[in-house]
């Protein structure tokens, strides 16, 4: 999911699936299941060009759990997965775009210096 662009599936999924495990006796913290994938979503949710509906999702099930995220610990799981390519094939991330940042000025049609006078 992180590497290939699955992530807006997958977490949509997952979050659907732990919410209506809200009221369960048995997946609460300390469950280690359950923190783990809590774990995973903080690391996840503090990814800086994430796509914000996906950081949504992720705020909502802690909400829902009625979890603070500074309970959770973060995992470092990411920093040994592959980086994912963030271009606009990648429905995960958001993409900046680098040609506004790089040209100050408007780019201008050649002229035209046929000057017959």
């Amino acid at each position: 999911g992180y590497e290939n662009g699955k992530l807006i599936a997958v977490c949509s999924f997952v979050v659907k699936i732990v919410e209506g495990a809200k009221d369960s006796k048995v997946y609460k913290i300390p469950n280690p299941w359950l923190v783990a994938l809590l774990s995973v979503f903080r690391e996840l949710n503090d990814l800086d060009d994430l796509k914000m509906n996906i950081k949504f999702e992720i705020q909502v099930l802690y909400k829902c759990l009625n979890i603070k995220m500074e309970e959770v610990p973060k995992t470092n799981l990411l920093s040994t997965r592959r980086v994912p390519i963030k271009s606009s094939n990648n429905p995960d991330f958001s993409i900046k775009n680098m040609s506004a940042t790089s040209s100050s000025s408007p780019m201008l049609p050649p002229s035209n210096n046929n000057n017959n006078n």
